[in-house]
């Protein structure tokens, strides 16, 4: 890693003119202060994280990284009391953002992959993966995890809990929308997700394009069996609780023949 920090000390304060971090896979950018006078003694802080390589990032940051992408970008505001060195996760405030591009979760087990209910099959069944298919991109599939080709989210984080209410999920597979806690000190699970998987008819012409038509027209037929199925379900809501490490997944509801913006998935 390349640093390159200046700090300036005031008569009350440190100020962090800038700080930057360059590596392989990530680029960081940070200003702050830390206010000390008769009544105030806390830290201030702004932090922009460019990434390149998620999930090496990740791992340069001693976590296992469950998630990767090509892209991505974090924006931080936090503070909490004392000087930089008094730096807590039980005692920060502020807000996050986050960025994610062209990716894919990992480290899912097979019991959690069957109660969400989405099979990497439903990935061909993707209208959105066609122009993937065409390029003979099958990177969504190659994967032990599911592609997505956007998360993006807010968070407030407050006494060691992140919030949100806006999270996304946009991929082949699915799309989906997170909404609860996160407590990054206890590594605690409060959350609902609500998924909505993309199923299309495209899933012939796929066929069609990569098999000539007899095979297209045979695999018509399948896809109007299981359309014919699933065309009465819209979404799927889950709660999910409990340790980082071995999580509760609870299906709590289907939303069948429901425009996605009526439930709360209107993505983009």
């Amino acid at each position: 890693p390349i640093f390159d920090c200046k700090a300036i000390h005031k008569k009350v304060s440190w100020v962090i003119d800038s700080c930057k971090i360059t590596t392989p896979s990530y680029f960081m950018q940070a200003e702050g202060v830390w206010l000390q006078n008769e009544s105030t003694n806390e830290s201030n802080i702004k932090v922009n994280v460019g990434i390149s390589d998620l999930a090496k990032t990740l791992s340069r940051w001693g976590i296992t990284p469950a998630v990767g992408a090509k892209r991505g970008e974090i924006q931080i505001s936090a503070q909490w009391p004392g000087g930089f060195q008094d730096f807590s996760l039980a005692k920060v405030n502020g807000s996050t953002s986050i960025v994610f591009k062209d990716g894919v979760i990992t480290h899912l087990d097979a019991a959690t992959e069957e109660k969400l209910g989405l099979g990497k099959l439903l990935s061909i069944l993707s209208l959105q993966t066609i122009p993937r298919r065409l390029k003979l991109d099958f990177s969504d599939l190659a994967h032990k995890g599911y592609a997505f080709d956007v998360f993006r989210g807010h968070f407030t984080v407050a006494k060691g809990v992140m919030s949100t209410s806006d999270s996304v999920i946009d991929g082949p597979t699915a799309s989906a929308r997170i909404n609860g806690d996160l407590n990054i000190v206890d590594q605690l699970y409060d959350l609902q997700l609500k998924i909505a998987p993309h199923i299309t008819a495209s899933l012939p012409i796929v066929a069609t394009i990569a098999g000539g038509p007899i095979i297209g027209a045979a695999t018509w037929v399948a896809s109007k069996i299981i359309n014919q199925g699933m065309q009465k379900i819209s979404a799927y809501s889950y709660k999910i609780t409990g340790p980082w490490k071995k999580p509760v997944v609870k299906q709590v509801d289907i939303f069948k023949n429901l425009d996605k913006k009526l439930i709360g998935i209107d993505l983009l």
